[in-house]
């Protein structure tokens, strides 16, 4: 909890600068509509599929790793916005994990795995929606990884790029932007040095 009330304060100082600068833009451009570009605050979401590499130092076969399918929701900040921007992302990955047919716990039953993360990096905001839609973020990750009856406790590293404006060209292109965007390569650090990857859609 301290390191939340940390981040939090962290936060609201980094804001207030930002924050006058948004005031006199939006007041010396009434009348012209909100401008998404000038937001340092918005949401992130994303949906993601994905699988273990490395258990205790050993490459996982197909058939005997974890599978996980989930996704992750958090609020963005931008201290600086601009063409390229760093932010910095609090929030929360929630997935179903599916262990092999017989499973550690013995009856291959899925669990729930809940992992509150921290996520900063870069972005470059798209000409419509600015960094609530961006065109890419290229980001490192954090977090903790809530026991559950299949996996202990962990610390969660990891690093990852997401290419929204794929997305855009997808639906140029094809109407329906169903090919990933986002991969990242995450490591637990636990007793076991799990080493995992996921693709998906996020921004």
């Amino acid at each position: 909890m301290r390191l939340v009330t940390w981040l939090a304060l962290l936060l609201l100082l980094l804001s207030l600068p930002a924050e006058a600068a948004r005031r006199g833009r939006s007041r010396s451009s009434r009348g012209q509509g909100v401008d998404l570009l000038a937001s340092n605050v918005g949401v992130s979401l994303g949906l993601y599929g994905g699988s273990l590499l490395v258990d205790d130092f050993q490459v996982v076969r197909a058939e005997e790793s974890l599978y996980f399918f989930g996704g992750w929701i958090g609020g963005t900040f931008h201290p600086r916005p601009g063409r390229i921007s760093p932010f910095l992302a609090l929030g929360t990955e929630i997935a179903a994990v599916v262990p092999p047919g017989n499973g550690p716990d013995g009856r291959g039953s899925a669990a729930v795995e809940v992992v509150p993360s921290v996520r900063f990096g870069v972005s470059a905001p798209s000409d419509d929606a600015g960094h609530w839609f961006p065109d890419l973020e290229v980001y490192a990750l954090g977090g903790f990884r809530i026991p559950n009856h299949i996996r202990g406790s962990a610390i969660r590293l990891g690093a990852g790029i997401s290419i929204p404006a794929f997305a855009r060209a997808q639906y140029k292109w094809i109407k329906i932007p169903f090919i990933p965007w986002m991969f990242d390569i995450f490591y637990d650090y636990s007793p076991r040095h799990e080493l995992g990857f996921r693709v998906g859609y996020h921004f």
